[in-house]
């Protein structure tokens, strides 16, 4: 069998393959570690089940070398794989005395860089094999795939949305996103230049692709566009989505309409839905979307279109409707 050269491999930045050979030399069962991570795991190293983090941290771990030891602050079931699938990739390295001399060549922060990545490679190769074949010979639809390797495998949304970016060919432009039934993006990647919407954030175009995959995969123009925290919608793009096998989330793949470039960004300008307002804004104004209807809110009046925007008071001056606030306040600007 040939050596590996552990420092060419880490100089490259070929975590992949240094992943790729820790697994092949571990005395683990892989198979197991990928059906049944805990159980697999809990016969060699010691599991310290520790409080849940704060709502929204998502779970999380570390590793102890001495004695060998598992620290999880439990989450989803799906997370709690990665998560200590990605722990047993630092045990791995730690027990590979080849590897953790060439580690400790690097500066500290390589180092520390290193050891996240080939411990993430580990974890996603574990929960996600794979073959060598190229993905673009097989398949041409990521969201489906997506969707797919999620119902065959025990990997989180977010592991699956990352094996798939990089079974992608290196030309391919997707963004890949997760997005919950409302359409609030929980994971995203993007291929090439035109950026993915950001976490947490609410896209009203992916919430109504996620109603009508209720019937079955969708593949359409995205006429809505892409919404950045900028008050910029990234258009010009074709979407398929798929809801995952549970019907709790949302996978979907955006590229250009034209093969050879990229999405058009636009600056769009509103028009207040308030008679009683009526002014046009710009996005640089726009200070919130609202959680109900996902309309900017007016940055001269701060309404939206759900907002209640007549009353049945009209000013006998200027005869346009009092609104709400200025009712409460008892004055009327004309």
């Amino acid at each position: 069998m040939p050596m590996t050269d552990w420092a060419s491999l880490l100089s490259q930045g070929h975590y992949d393959k240094i992943a790729s050979a820790l697994i092949g030399a571990c005395d683990f069962d892989v198979r197991a570690l990928s059906e049944s991570p805990y159980r697999t795991i809990e016969q060699v190293i010691t599991i310290s089940v520790q409080e849940k983090l704060q709502a929204g941290c998502g779970g999380g771990g570390y590793y102890k070398a001495k004695p060998p030891t598992i620290y999880l602050h439990p989450s989803i079931a799906r997370r709690n794989n990665f998560t200590l699938l990605h722990e047993l990739g630092h045990h791995l390295q730690q027990h590979h005395t080849k590897l953790a001399l060439a580690l400790l060549d690097l500066s500290p922060a390589g180092r520390k860089m290193a050891e996240e990545k080939i411990s993430d490679e580990v974890a996603s190769q574990i929960l996600l094999p794979w073959t060598d074949e190229p993905l673009d010979a097989r398949y041409v639809h990521p969201a489906e795939l997506m969707a797919g390797l999620y119902k065959a495998t025990k990997a989180s949304h977010s592991a699956v949305l990352e094996r798939v970016i990089k079974l992608l060919p290196e030309t391919a432009k997707w963004i890949l996103v997760v997005t919950d039934l409302e359409g609030v993006v929980q994971h995203g990647h993007s291929t090439y230049d035109d950026r993915q919407p950001a976490k947490g954030s609410r896209q009203p175009g992916l919430k109504a692709l996620a109603e009508q995959a209720v019937d079955g995969p969708v593949r359409r123009r995205f006429h809505e566009g892409i919404r950045y925290r900028n008050g910029s919608e990234l258009h010009d793009m074709l979407v398929e989505a798929v809801l995952d096998h549970e019907g709790h989330y949302l996978f979907a793949a955006l590229t250009p309409e034209d093969r050879f470039g990229t999405g058009h960004i636009d600056w769009p300008v509103y028009e207040c839905s308030n008679p009683a307002c009526g002014n046009m804004f710009e996005v640089k104004w726009v200070k919130r979307h609202c959680d109900k209807c996902d309309e900017p809110a007016c940055s001269w009046c701060d309404r939206c279109s759900c907002d209640p925007t007549t009353t049945k008071i009209t000013c006998d001056k200027c005869f346009m409707p009092w609104a709400p606030e200025e009712v409460a306040a008892g004055h009327h600007d004309c």
